[in-house]
């Protein structure tokens, strides 16, 4: 009897941890479901806070003067105008120099793609002093020039429309013929149809490439814009002097067509504008409960046209999560 009763006390011990196994998985997976029914729900609402933020910004780019009044305060009106202060707080926070700034806890940046520089089909100088800014050594920068043009069918500034291939062994590559040959570098005949073909190059890596990619445009832009351009094409297109300059006025709020043209020369023509646009790069990080949204379009505005807005390129789309789905 004694051991009977033994045996049922073991069988109801066992039971009771078989149901508090049960019950400890059946926790687990709710609480599993629970934390993935969270992630997605915080990666829906930093989706739909991140488009309604570009939305706001497009807005505020069609209906905005996009030149702020040249002083050290973007909310006061220049002295003796009767301008209104900027109230909009993404136009009172903008540049369009790709200064990266801060509106609604949101990182936004904004880069008028004229004030970038035109990848080149000639033999530019203003590559060669780029790519020296960015610590390219000489004989480097000039292989990677070379690279790009032969890419483009272009040699010397002339296109060469029989220009069907080329190996590792050619001199525009920066090697002798008798030097050994590594696979031959692809070639187009045309002009870059995106900025992610500058990796073909043998010359590049990846490091350059993404110093560069940001600084170069296939945009096809009305001119350079001096007002716009990041600090390191400043110093790439103008004098050490000059671009100092141009910078430290821009710092100081003060920078306009007049200043540029006391400073360089430069005036507005054919290779030369003062003006924002129409093509504007948009980018901007945006973070959620852990979840980060980054978009970066390039959009053309023409307010008063028909199509007062459209989108040029989708360079990089991503949204990632930052927690685990796994508990």
């Amino acid at each position: 009897m004694k051991h009977q009763r033994g045996t049922a006390l073991i069988l109801v011990l066992m039971l009771s941890v078989i149901l508090g196994l049960l019950m400890l998985q059946m926790g687990l997976t709710a609480r599993e479901q629970v934390h993935r029914a969270q992630v997605l729900a915080d990666r829906s609402e930093a989706e739909l806070r991140a488009e309604s933020r570009e939305v706001a910004m497009e807005y505020t780019l069609l209906t905005e003067p996009w030149l702020k009044p040249t002083t050290t305060s973007v909310l006061a009106p220049v002295a003796g105008s009767t301008a209104p202060p900027v109230m909009n707080p993404y136009a009172a926070a903008w540049n369009f120099y790709g200064e990266p700034f801060t509106v609604d806890s949101i990182t936004f940046q904004l880069q008028d793609m004229s004030g970038l520089l035109p990848v080149p089909t000639d033999n530019s100088a203003q590559l060669l002093a780029l790519l020296g800014l960015l610590g390219v050594e000489p004989t480097r920068a000039s292989v990677v020039r070379e690279q790009l043009l032969a890419y483009q069918g272009v040699l010397g500034g002339l296109r060469r429309p029989d220009f069907t291939g080329m190996d590792s062994g050619d001199s525009a590559m920066g090697a002798s013929s008798s030097g050994p040959t590594a696979s031959p570098m692809p070639v187009t005949s045309t002009p870059l149809q995106a900025l992610e073909e500058l990796r073909n190059l043998q010359a590049m890596d990846e490091a350059l490439y993404s110093q560069l990619e940001p600084l170069l445009t296939l945009y096809p832009t009305l001119g350079f814009n001096p007002l716009t351009a990041p600090a390191i094409l400043l110093r790439a297109t103008q004098t050490p002097s000059a671009a100092q300059g141009l910078i430290d006025m821009r710092l100081a709020g003060g920078l306009n067509q007049s200043a540029v043209n006391a400073l360089t020369g430069l005036s507005a023509n054919e290779s030369t504008t003062f003006y924002p646009g129409p093509g504007i790069r948009l980018g901007f990080t945006l973070e959620y409960h852990g979840v980060t949204v980054r978009r970066d379009t390039v959009v053309v505005l023409k307010p008063y046209d028909k199509e007062a807005l459209s989108v040029w390129s989708h360079r990089a789309l991503s949204g990632t999560a930052t927690k685990d789905l796994q508990t």
